[in-house]
């Protein structure tokens, strides 16, 4: 009998990308940094430019963050010379963020051409650094961000041994129950203020399976019947139903054979049906939203 117990701590990764906040304003008369062109007196100007000479390069600074923790149990228990029953429990949590930071387009509007617009409430895109640093910090109080936790329990109880023998070997079997709880939560935000994902909803996905599976292994040639040409020719079956709470259940059979012509080659083949379904991550559209701002 025995136990065997694994813990794995916190793991923690870091990613930090380094940019510069970028802008596009449309600037009018209404803006006190405005400048006339004289074949276009008053006509609004769209102008592309860099926050770098007020802020500094490599200002924006997205982030992403990568937790880890986990621990499994295996616990062993003999049942007589031939059989034996294992339990596994498996936890792990995963906590994923990222930010990404840039300029509130809807104030960066309001300071190109608004009424009543002053210098210390306009942007100066021809010269930033001449731009009213709170105003500045007001822009770029704003970011995109996500969040996503993932919780998954899974409970394994397994038994095993002899049937009983075959000139070829011992006929054996496995079967076992087998329980996951999984549950996603997932948030993000676009185009707020700096600290808002923390007020954000979770949208939660949770799923349960249930499962029952089996196997026997059934050798009809070992090495006490062995003959020239035919060393060994070992029968498989296995099986294996699930009941998920979100996509009911199924049933997944497997047959399979080694068959050995001599000592130093083995042929094998097999046959079966199997089923995955979409996971919580995939319910939730969080690649496509991952891949939005990032790709």
């Amino acid at each position: 009998d025995r136990a065997i117990g694994h813990v794995e701590a916190l793991r923690e990764r870091r990613t930090k990308n380094t940019g510069n906040y970028l802008g596009t304003v449309a600037i009018g008369p209404n803006n006190p940094f405005y400048r006339n062109v004289p074949s276009r007196p008053g006509a609004v100007q769209n102008v592309d430019f860099s926050f770098s000479p007020a802020l500094g390069e490599g200002s924006a600074i997205s982030t992403i963050l990568i937790q880890e923790w986990g621990v499994n149990t295996e616990l062993r228990q003999k049942l007589g010379d031939d059989w034996q029953v294992r339990g596994l429990v498996n936890y792990s949590r995963t906590n994923s963020q990222f930010t990404q930071p840039g300029v509130s387009t809807p104030r960066l509007a309001a300071a190109g051409n608004t009424p009543g617009l002053t210098t210390t409430t306009a942007i100066n895109p021809y010269d930033v650094t001449q731009t009213s640093r709170t105003l500045l910090t007001d822009l770029i109080d704003n970011y995109n961000a996500g969040q996503a936790k993932d919780d998954l329990l899974d409970l394994r109880l397994i038994a095993d041994g002899k049937l009983f023998a075959l000139p070829g070997g011992d006929v054996r079997v496995a079967f076992g129950y087998e329980r996951i709880n999984d549950q996603l939560k997932q948030r993000e935000v676009a185009s707020v203020r700096l600290g808002l994902l923390a007020n954000a909803p979770f949208n939660t996905y949770r799923r349960r399976v249930n499962s029952v599976f089996g196997e026997l292994n059934v050798p009809i040639v070992g090495p006490d019947n062995a003959s020239p040409g035919l060393q060994a020719l070992v029968l498989s079956a296995q099986g294996r139903w699930d009941h998920y709470s979100d996509f009911g259940s199924t049933f997944n059979p497997k047959l399979g054979a080694t068959y050995k012509p001599f000592e130093w080659l083995s042929l094998r083949g097999n046959w079966g049906t199997s089923f995955t379904p979409p996971t919580p991550l995939d319910q939730l559209n969080a690649k496509s939203f991952t891949f939005s701002y990032f790709n």
